[in-house]
């Protein structure tokens, strides 16, 4: 497991020292939405659509994929102001996890349903999602498109690709109770009240034994090592 882990990491890394070079200079924005009870909640819908899709042969994949679209579009409508981060963040540190874990894994599948039954166990969204939703869009898109990693610029949008190539588009009214949609809601609701005392803003991040501390990510500058899984948004809804 921890060559694994290593050989993931390096892949990872790898992609970020030439991806100004083939076309897709690195954005470190924040998905902020993703700290909110709504944003949280048609997140792991649509990781749950995404799952369901990944269980399914690919030509019998339209439904969940069309659900996780819905689920999405929701977010976006739900919570404009930062929406658009989402896809920065999935074309720079999503197509680097992709690329570690797609290189780093044998077999991708079980890692990404793992992954999807723990996310709600991470403390913060905001950055650690594009981790998610990069190799799961990913692996979706390479069993339907293998070249599709070929076809793709800094402007490429997951949701856009997977319209194309599967030949679907969100549905009106995507069917909860079919993603565990009554468990997510009461488990992000009382995620929101157990935050409801935290009143201000203070992110870090921890690199061994060093703490950088500031009102916000950008106060992070980038030649700073730090490890986005563990940064947290301390919002009042988590």
């Amino acid at each position: 497991m921890k060559a694994i882990i290593i050989k993931e990491f390096g892949a990872h890394e790898s992609f970020h020292r030439i991806q100004e070079q083939i076309g897709f200079p690195a954005k470190s924005p924040t998905a902020d939405h993703l700290s909110t009870m709504e944003g949280r909640i048609f997140f792991f819908m649509e990781l749950q659509a995404l799952k369901a899709a990944l269980q399914k042969p690919v030509n019998r994949r339209q439904t969940d994929l069309a659900d996780a679209l819905a689920f999405r579009q929701i977010r976006e409508r739900l919570l404009p102001k930062t929406f658009a981060n989402e896809r920065m963040l999935e074309m720079n540190e999503g197509l680097a996890e992709y690329t570690g874990a797609s290189l780093g894994r044998s077999d991708l599948r079980p890692h990404l349903y793992a992954q999807i039954d723990t996310a709600a166990n991470r403390k913060s969204l905001i950055r650690s999602f594009a981790y998610l939703t990069g190799p799961i869009y990913g692996l979706l898109l390479h069993e339907k498109a293998r070249h599709w990693t070929q076809q793709i610029d800094s402007n490429a949008d997951f949701p856009e690709l997977i319209s194309r190539y599967y030949q679907v588009k969100a549905r009106n009214a995507p069917d909860e109770s079919i993603y565990n949609g009554a468990v997510i809601r009461t488990t992000q609701r009382n995620h929101s009240s157990g935050n409801c005392g935290r009143l201000y803003r203070n992110v870090y991040a921890k690199a061994g034994d060093v703490h950088y501390i500031g009102q916000n990510e950008r106060d992070l500058q980038p030649q700073h090592t730090f490890r986005p899984r563990h940064l947290r948004h301390h919002l009042p809804n988590g």
